[in-house]
């Protein structure tokens, strides 16, 4: 499907079958690692606008009575929660070392960031991702599932996806 103006995951598909009125929806990411911030941050805006874009230009089309499931990760050869864990706590650490007004209002993008990114990490570490519905403001969540990239030979990898409704 079309992906024009959206932070563009690896991987968007759906699965559709009219005759059990049933769909799904696939957004998964490849990433060599997932063990630092801006790796997780960085997937959670790829997802944001991926379930965005899914929604706007084909979920919202289906007729009402259709069951739609999801399917959200990302492709990795390593994840590393433990690493995860410390660079949250740094995130955790900045936010918590704004000591005076001026300081923080001066800091104040900065510190939404900070906050962002131990979210965004939360989020990897618990394989949940809280997404806010642009149209309606709902918090909805989706499981994240990690598939591992495997190799043989360390040049080539590959990973094994099942899709099926």
């Amino acid at each position: 499907m079309s992906k024009d103006g959206v932070k563009k995951p690896d991987i968007t598909a759906i699965v559709e079958n009219p005759a059990t009125k049933k769909a799904k929806w696939f957004i998964y990411d490849i990433k060599d690692t997932v063990r630092n911030a801006a790796t997780a941050y960085k997937l959670a805006g790829q997802w944001h606008s991926g379930i965005a874009n899914i929604y706007s230009t084909y979920i919202r089309d289906l007729q009402d009575d259709y069951i739609v499931s999801s399917s959200l990760g990302a492709i990795t050869r390593c994840l590393d929660k433990d690493e995860l864990v410390k660079e949250k706590e740094h995130y955790r650490g900045k936010i918590a070392s704004v000591k005076t007004s001026i300081a923080a209002r001066k800091s104040l993008v900065k510190i939404q960031e900070y906050k962002e990114k131990v979210r965004a990490i939360q989020w990897i570490i618990d394989e949940v991702f809280e997404d806010e519905e642009e149209s309606t403001g709902e918090i909805k969540k989706y499981s994240i599932r990690f598939i591992p990239l495997k190799t043989d030979d360390r040049v080539i990898y590959k990973a094994d996806m099942i899709i099926s409704q």
